[in-house]
């Protein structure tokens, strides 16, 4: 992750920590989730409500 801003870098770290919770990529409307699959225009840090619900339906 050279020459990423420290923003892009936590976007990047809890993108990949939600596939290690078993929650996968996606491409749909949720662009701002922390699961949205394209790298290039990650742009959360925080799981949002959609990220939150998939994580539920696996694990609540």
């Amino acid at each position: 992750m050279d020459g990423y801003t420290d923003w892009q870098r936590k976007s990047v770290a809890t993108h990949e920590l939600g596939h290690a919770l078993g929650l996968a990529d996606h491409y749909s409307t949720y662009l701002y989730d922390v699961m949205w699959g394209y790298t290039d225009s990650r742009k959360a840090s925080v799981p949002y409500a959609h990220d939150q619900a998939t994580y539920y339906s696996l694990w609540g």
